[in-house]
């Protein structure tokens, strides 16, 4: 594995473990949202573009590492933001979070996949131009 591969792979083990050291699953439950929600409402008033902002960070972030708490989260942006804010917030940053876990994904293992996949990928990669269809060689 190449360096920029091992750096990638420590940086996301690094935000993992520091996610799980700092209690992450037991801090994201509705019973803690709940009983934060005065301080959280506080917050936004006080700094509403910072509060967006971290929100959204957060919610990348989650949704980028595959940590569970996703679910909790979309329940505060819509608590904290409104339906309209909360529901842009939370389709903006779990499309960004989702477009990183893919991407963070094809980079690290990209050429495991090809090495045990690469007959059925070359026949559809040959295929696709030329459609502009996904076809399966291996469905059919």
């Amino acid at each position: 594995m190449n360096t920029p591969k091992t750096v990638l792979l420590l940086v996301i083990a690094a935000a993992m473990a520091v996610f799980f050291y700092l209690d992450g699953p037991n801090t994201l439950t509705l019973t803690t949202l709940k009983a934060q929600q005065a301080q959280l409402v506080a917050f936004r008033d006080a700094h509403t573009l910072q509060a967006l902002a971290l929100y959204g960070l957060v919610y990348v972030a989650v949704t980028a590492l595959s940590l569970p708490g996703a679910t909790i989260l979309t329940l505060a942006g819509g608590a904290l933001f409104g339906v309209f804010w909360g529901t842009l917030m939370v389709s903006f940053a779990s499309t960004l979070g989702a477009t990183g876990a893919f991407l963070a994904a094809r980079f690290l293992f990209k050429e495991r996949i090809q090495a045990q996949f690469g007959e059925q990928l070359q026949t559809s990669m040959r295929v696709l131009p030329k459609t502009g269809r996904f076809i399966c060689s291996v469905c059919g």
